[in-house]
C-alpha cells in the first residue's frame, strides 16, 4: 500500500478513478518498428548551390558554336550593310555628274526589280563559304558544290529542329513561393487539377480554426432550479407522507434535481468531447481549398454533434432500461408497493411486494405493471381528508407527469406550465406550507431556437439540453497554420521562342562544323570518283582493278599527310607545317576529347524520375507489381471521407431480435394478471423471464441503433492515404478498419452494461423481485424492524456476487439455457436460448408456467441462426450486437477517383542512349572546334618557341625585312607555282615569318570584320556570365 508513486494515502477515490485507478502508466516507443512499417521508398530534400564551372563550361561551349555561326552572319551583313552607306556617302561629296535623262517612276521600279532578282540570283549561284585562295576554277566548282550540300543540310537540319521543337509541347512547371492565402485561391480556381501546394505543418490541431460554442436549454438557468425553490420543495419533501404519490409537492423535488443533473451532466459532456474535437488533428498533406476545407470541416462538425448526442442518448437509455429491467426499488416508492402480511393475532410476519403503482386515486393496491409499462399520469394537487383515507384533486398541473421512475415521468414531461405566469401562480399560491414566499419569473419564449413550450423534456435531452450551438470555421486560420511554401501547377504549352532559339543556337554550331567536315569530304570523293570512272574507261580493266586499292591506301595517306584545317595559304613552308602541326594537334585533341565524352556518357548511371500516367484503377496493381521499389503514386486528396467508397448495412439480426417472444403481448401473458412477487411460486418464474425478455428486448432496440448510428458516423470520418492503394491493400486495411469499429462498438456497450452491474451491487440496491435481497420481519421485535438478507444461489450469495444463478426448474423439470439468479441482467447475459430453438421444451416451458393451461397466439420456436450456435450464451450474442448478417461494399474504383492520383513516379538509374549521347556531343562540339582553333596554333607556336629557346639558347638573331610583293602572290596561283614556293625555304627570314603568323590579319578590311565579331562575342559572352555571377555574388544562391 506504501507503493504508490502518484497517489498519497489521503488521495479521495473519487480522484483515483478520475485517473482509472492507475497508478503508472509504462510507455514504450520504439521508432525502428515504425520505421519498418513505414518503409519510405526515397527521401527528397533541397538545398541551393551555385552553378558548377563544369556547368558554365559545358552551357557556354554548347553555344559558343552556335553564337559563331550567327554572328560570322550578322557581321557580315553589318559589315556589307556599312560599306554600302559608306560609299554611298562618298558619292554624295564626290562633284555632282551630269544627269541623264529621268526614266519614269514604274520603270525604275521594274528595273530595279529585275537589278535585285539578277543580284539575288548570281550571289547564289556563286556563294561559295569554302573559298579558298590561290583555288582554279575546278577546286572553286567543287566549293560551290561543297556550299550548296553544306546548305541544303543545314537547312534541312534546322528545319526539322524548328517544326520538332516548335509543334511539339511541354509541361511548364510553375512555382509560387510563399502564395498569400487570395492568390493560392486564385490559382485554386483555374489549376485545380495539376495544383500542389504541400503543407509545411500535415497535422494542424482543429483548435487552431474551429470554435464551437453552445447555449443549453434556459430551464438550466432559470430560477425554478435555484437553491430557493429546492429549498421550499425539500421543506415540503419532510412531510410527505400527508401527500398522494401523484402530488408534485411529493414527486417534485425529485423531477427537478434530475433537471438538473442532466443539466449538469450535458455540460461536462459536451465539454469533454469538445475538448477532444479541438486536440485532435487534421491531416491534409496538400493545402486545401476553400471549398474543400469548409465541406470537411462541416462533416467534422456534424460527425462530432451527432457523435455526442447519440452517445449521450445510448448511455441514458441503457441506464434506464438496466435499471427498469431489473426493476430496482425507487425511494419515491413510485414502481412498487409493500404489503404486509398478518397472523391471526395481527402480528407482521411477511412483507410481500407489488410489481406496479397505481392508477386512480380509488386504487387501493397497484394495477400497473411497472415491469412492462411506464404507468405515467399527470401530476397536480391533492388534498387530503379529515380521516386520511381519501385524497381529493384540487388541480393539474398540464405537462408535468409522473410514472414508475422519476426519469421515466421527467422524458414524457413538458415546460409548457413554466412559460404560463398564471401556471406558475397556481403553484406557487399551493406550495404551502413554507416560511418564506418565493416567486419566480416564467421562462422566456422570445429566447427558443429549436424546441417550443410544448416539446417533451425527453426531446431535449436527447439533444443534450442544448438550445443553440455556434460554430465558426476559420480558412484563414487553417492556412496560416498550414504554411505552404510554395504551390506548384504544371500546364502544358508550345515551345516559347526563346527557348527554341536557345536549342537551335546549342545545336547549330556543332551542326555546322559536322556538315562542313561531312560535306567537304562527300564532295571530294563524289569528285574523286567522277575522275577515277572516266580514267578508267581509257585504260585496262585489269590494271585498274590492281592498282585500285594501292591508289586508296596511298591517297589517303598523302591527304592524311598533307590535311590543313588551318591553311592561310601562305609559300612559306615552316608555316605550312605549323598549321599541319596544329591540325594533328587539333584533329588528336577533338577526337580525344569526343571519345572521352562518349565513354563518359555511355558509361555513367543517371538517376532518372519516370512520370507514369494512370489511366485506369487496374494501372495500379500493374505498376506495383512491375515497380516493387521506388514506386510512388501519391494521392492528390490523402483525406477522403469513407462514404464516399464505403457501404455498411446491417442486413439481418438475430432470429430472437425480431421473434413473438420479445412481443409485448407475451411478456404480459408471462407477467400473468397478478403484480404479486413470490420467489417460492411458479408465477414467479414467469415474471423473472418476462423481466429478462424485456431486457433482451431493450438491448436488441440500443444494438439496432448503435450499429445505425455508428456506421453513419464512420462512413463521414476520413480516410488517409497518401499514396494510392492496389485493391487488395484497399480491402484489407478497410476490412480492419471496420472490424475494429464493430469491436469498439461492442466493447462500449459491454463496459457500460458491467460499469451499471457493478453500480448496482456495490451499492445492493434492491430489486422488486426480491431475487436479491429480501425482506425479513423479526416477529419478536413487533415488526418495529424490518431486516434485509441477501439470496443464496446454490453456494453462492447476492451480498458477494450479482452472478449468482442457478438453472430454471418447474415442478423438477429443468429447461435448457434459462437460469434464474440474482438480477435479470447478470443472468441474462449468462443464459442460452436453447429452448427457444426447440419446440418441445418451449410447450413444456408454457404448460409448466400457465398451470396447464393451453394458452393461444403462443408464438412457435425459433429459426435457426445462420452465425450462432444454439448454445451460445446472450452475452456472447450481445458482444457481436446481435448482428447476423451485415453488408460491407468496398467501392475501389471510387476510392480512386476520389484519391485523384493520375500520376505516378518511379525512381531508376538508367545510361544514356545513343541519342542523347550524339545530341550531347553535337551539341559540345561547336564550341570545342571554336576552343581548339584558337588554343592549337597558340601550343603549336609555344612549342616552337621552345625548341629555338633550347636549341639556340640566347642568341642574337639578325632582323632582316624583305618586301612582300603583291604580283608575286598573284602569280602563284597555279599548282606548279605553289609547290615550288612551297619548297624554297628562303625567300624571308625567321622574323618575317613571325610577323607574318596571322596572314589573314593583312588585309584592313578583314582586321576591320574580325575586331566587329571579337567585340559583339565578347558582349554576348558578357550577356550570358554577367547576370549569372551578378546572381550568385548578391542574391544568394540557386536552388
Amino acid at each position: 500500500m506504501n507503493d504508490s508513486k502518484n497517489f498519497i494515502p489521503t488521495t479521495p477515490i473519487d480522484t483515483l478513478i478520475d485517473n482509472l485507478m492507475i497508478d503508472e502508466w509504462l510507455t514504450e516507443m520504439d521508432y525502428h518498428s515504425y520505421f519498418a512499417a513505414c518503409r519510405p521508398l526515397s527521401c527528397s530534400y533541397s538545398y541551393t548551390v551555385r552553378f558548377s564551372i563544369l556547368y558554365i563550361v559545358t552551357t557556354l561551349s554548347g553555344l559558343c558554336g552556335g553564337l559563331i555561326v550567327i554572328l560570322r552572319f550578322l557581321c557580315e551583313v553589318l559589315m556589307t550593310s556599312f560599306y554600302r552607306i559608306r560609299d554611298r556617302y562618298v558619292r554624295r561629296l564626290e562633284p555632282p555628274v551630269a544627269e541623264s535623262p529621268r526614266l519614269g517612276p514604274r520603270v525604275i521600279f521594274y528595273e530595279w526589280i529585275c537589278s535585285l532578282f539578277n543580284r539575288i540570283r548570281n550571289a547564289l549561284h556563286n556563294l561559295n563559304l569554302f573559298d579558298r585562295r590561290n583555288s582554279d576554277a575546278s577546286a572553286i566548282q567543287e566549293q560551290i558544290l561543297t556550299t550548296r550540300l553544306y546548305i541544303g543540310c543545314l537547312f534541312t537540319s534546322l528545319l526539322i529542329l524548328i517544326l520538332a521543337t516548335g509543334l511539339s509541347e511541354r509541361t511548364v512547371i510553375n512555382t509560387v513561393v510563399l502564395p498569400p492565402v487570395a492568390e493560392f485561391e486564385k490559382i485554386a480556381q483555374t489549376e485545380r487539377q495539376t495544383l500542389s501546394c504541400p503543407c509545411s505543418e500535415i497535422a494542424i490541431q482543429n483548435s487552431a480554426f474551429i470554435s464551437v460554442t453552445y447555449t443549453l436549454h434556459q430551464i438550466c438557468s432559470s430560477e425554478l432550479l435555484s437553491e430557493d425553490s429546492l429549498d421550499r420543495l425539500s421543506y415540503i419533501d419532510h412531510i410527505r407522507s400527508a401527500y398522494y404519490h401523484l402530488d408534485i409537492r411529493l414527486y417534485g423535488l425529485d423531477m427537478f434535481r434530475a433537471i438538473i443533473s442532466y443539466c449538469i451532466l450535458s455540460n461536462s459532456t459536451i465539454n469533454d468531447a469538445l475538448a477532444t474535437l479541438l486536440d485532435t488533428y487534421l491531416i491534409t498533406t496538400e493545402t486545401l481549398s476553400r471549398q474543400d476545407f469548409n465541406e470537411q470541416t462541416q462533416v467534422l462538425i456534424n460527425n462530432f454533434l451527432s457523435n455526442v448526442k447519440q452517445t449521450f442518448k445510448h448511455m441514458s437509455v441503457l441506464a434506464h432500461e438496466t435499471t427498469r429491467g431489473s426493476q430496482l426499488l425507487s425511494s419515491r416508492v413510485s414502481n412498487f408497493f409493500l404489503d404486509g402480511i398478518f397472523d391471526s393475532n395481527q402480528n407482521l410476519i411477511r412483507v410481500q411486494t407489488h410489481l406496479g403503482t397505481m392508477s386512480s386515486i380509488d386504487d387501493m393496491l397497484p394495477t400497473c405493471s411497472c415491469a412492462l409499462n411506464m404507468c405515467s399520469q399527470l401530476l397536480g394537487f391533492f388534498n387530503r381528508s379529515s380521516n386520511g383515507s381519501k385524497f381529493t384533486l384540487i388541480t393539474e398541473i398540464p405537462g408535468m407527469y409522473s410514472a414508475c421512475y422519476p426519469l421515466d415521468g421527467l422524458r414524457k414531461s413538458t415546460l409548457e406550465c413554466w412559460f404560463n405566469e398564471t401556471c406558475i401562480e397556481i403553484i406557487s399560491s399551493n406550495l404551502t406550507p413554507f416560511p418564506v414566499d418565493i416567486s419566480f419569473d416564467p421562462l422566456n419564449t422570445s429566447r427558443l431556437i429549436r424546441f417550443s413550450p410544448k416539446s417533451t423534456l425527453g426531446n431535449i435531452i436527447d439533444e443534450i439540453m442544448v438550445e443553440e450551438w455556434r460554430q465558426t470555421i476559420s480558412y484563414e486560420a487553417y492556412y496560416r497554420s498550414c504554411k505552404p511554401l510554395k504551390c506548384v501547377f504544371t500546364y502544358t504549352q508550345r515551345l516559347d521562342l526563346i527557348y527554341v532559339v536557345t536549342i537551335l543556337a546549342a545545336v547549330l554550331g556543332g551542326l555546322s562544323v559536322s556538315f562542313q567536315i561531312v560535306c567537304s569530304w562527300l564532295i571530294k570523293f563524289y569528285v574523286h570518283r567522277r575522275r577515277t570512272i572516266t580514267v578508267s574507261t581509257s585504260t585496262n580493266s585489269s590494271i585498274v582493278g590492281t592498282s585500285i586499292r594501292p591508289s586508296i591506301v596511298f591517297n589517303a595517306k598523302r591527304y592524311l599527310r598533307a590535311i590543313n584545317l588551318f591553311d592561310s595559304q601562305s609559300p612559306h613552308v615552316h608555316i605550312v607545317q605549323r598549321e599541319r602541326l596544329s591540325t594533328r594537334v587539333y584533329v588528336v585533341l577533338l577526337v580525344s576529347a569526343t571519345i572521352c565524352l562518349t565513354i563518359y556518357l555511355f558509361f555513367v548511371e543517371n538517376q532518372h524520375i519516370a512520370t507514369m500516367k494512370l489511366t485506369s484503377s487496374a494501372d495500379v496493381t500493374q505498376f506495383y507489381e512491375k515497380y516493387t521499389t521506388g514506386l510512388s503514386c501519391p494521392c492528390k486528396q490523402a483525406s477522403i471521407q469513407y462514404s464516399m467508397f464505403v457501404s455498411l448495412k446491417v442486413l439481418k439480426y438475430h432470429p430472437i431480435c425480431s421473434s413473438q417472444f420479445l412481443s409485448l403481448d407475451y411478456l404480459k401473458t408471462l407477467m400473468g394478471d397478478s403484480l404479486v412477487v413470490d420467489p417460492d411460486s411458479i408465477r414467479f418464474k414467469g415474471q423473472f423471464l418476462a423481466g429478462q425478455l424485456s431486457i433482451l428486448s431493450s438491448f436488441c432496440t440500443m444494438a439496432n441503433d448503435a450499429m445505425n448510428t455508428s456506421l453513419a458516423l464512420f462512413v463521414g470520418t476520413q480516410f488517409i492515404a497518401s499514396q494510392i492503394l492496389t485493391n487488395d491493400q484497399f480491402q484489407a486495411q478497410i476490412n480492419k478498419t471496420v472490424s475494429l469499429l464493430f469491436l469498439d462498438i461492442s466493447l462500449s456497450f459491454r463496459q457500460a452494461i458491467d460499469y451499471l452491474e457493478a453500480i448496482i451491487h456495490g451499492n445492493a440496491i434492491m430489486s422488486s423481485y426480491m431475487s436479491n435481497w429480501q425482506f425479513i420481519v423479526n416477529p419478536s421485535a413487533n415488526a418495529r424492524f424490518i431486516r434485509t438478507r441477501p439470496v443464496w444461489y446454490g453456494n453462492c450469495s447476492c451480498a458477494s456476487s450479482d452472478k449468482c444463478s442457478l438453472p430454471m426448474s418447474i415442478t423438477n423439470i429443468s429447461f435448457p439455457g434459462l437460469l434464474i439468479g440474482c438480477l435479470p441482467l447478470p443472468v441474462l447475459l449468462q443464459s442460452t436460448l436453447e429452448c427457444f430453438y426447440n419446440q418441445a421444451c418451449l410447450d413444456t416451458l408454457h404448460y409448466a408456467l400457465f398451470d396447464h393451461k393451453k394458452m393461444k397466439s403462443l408464438p412457435t420456436s425459433l429459426m435457426m441462426s445462420s452465425h450462432f450456435l444454439p448454445n451460445a450464451s446472450i452475452g456472447s450474442i450481445f458482444d457481436e450486437l446481435f448482428v447476423e448478417n451485415w453488408l460491407r461494399e468496398y467501392d475501389y474504383e471510387a476510392f480512386f477517383r476520389a484519391c485523384g492520383v493520375s500520376m505516378c513516379t518511379y525512381i531508376y538509374s538508367t545510361r544514356p542512349d545513343i541519342l542523347y549521347v550524339l545530341t550531347t556531343i553535337i551539341g559540345l562540339i561547336g564550341g570545342l572546334t571554336v576552343f581548339l582553333r584558337i588554343i592549337c596554333p597558340l601550343l603549336v607556336m609555344g612549342y616552337n618557341h621552345l625548341i629555338d629557346f633550347f636549341r639556340n639558347g640566347r642568341r642574337t638573331v639578325p632582323l632582316y625585312t624583305l618586301p612582300v610583293q603583291p604580283s608575286v602572290v598573284v602569280a602563284s596561283i597555279s599548282t606548279s607555282a605553289n609547290i615550288s614556293l612551297l619548297n624554297d625555304r628562303n625567300i624571308t627570314t625567321r622574323t618575317h615569318a613571325n610577323l607574318c603568323c596571322c596572314p589573314w590579319m593583312r588585309d584592313q578590311r578583314i582586321q576591320i570584320k574580325i575586331l566587329v565579331i571579337v567585340i559583339i562575342f565578347v558582349c554576348a559572352v558578357a550577356l550570358f556570365v554577367v547576370p549569372i555571377v551578378a546572381t550568385q555574388l548578391f542574391f544568394g544562391r540557386v536552388t
